[in-house]
């Protein structure tokens, strides 16, 4: 495996070359695109965040445990996904408001939640919402 750190457009095609060397080149290159970026690191980590989210939802319905709620290992593996999962959180507090909090704080550092407001879940929600406007964040 050495020889993938080489780019395909290092060989190129000379001429006179066979075709059987050019289907060879040809698949080489998509090789070479796979292992560099393969569709496994581009868009399968949605379909994870989702698989982890429902693992998660399952595991701790029941708990009225906030530490058992958080320290869950799945919910703790969303959390090590970091900053590219902001958007699907937000999505999911958006649209069914969780204890999405403790993986917000962790992620962003932030912590819009006024004393007032814990315990609240409809207003934490909200005041995460209204800091991923204020930051940027859709």
């Amino acid at each position: 495996m050495a020889f993938f750190h080489l780019a395909p457009t290092q060989f190129g095609s000379t001429p006179g070359m066979s075709a059987e060397a050019m289907v060879e080149l040809k698949e080489y290159e998509k090789i070479y695109e796979h292992f560099n970026s393969p569709i496994s690191r581009q868009n399968n980590f949605i379909q994870e965040f989702y698989n982890l989210a429902a693992k998660w939802r399952e595991e701790v319905q029941y708990s009225s445990s906030i530490i058992e709620i958080c320290m869950n290992p799945f919910y703790q593996k969303i959390i090590g996904m970091g900053e590219k999962v902001l958007p699907l959180i937000l999505r999911e507090l958006e649209t069914r408001p969780d204890h999405w909090f403790w993986a917000l704080k962790a992620i962003t550092g932030a912590d819009p939640i006024q004393p007032s407001q814990r315990g609240k879940i409809s207003e934490m929600a909200k005041a995460w919402l209204n800091w991923a406007k204020e930051n940027g964040h859709k």
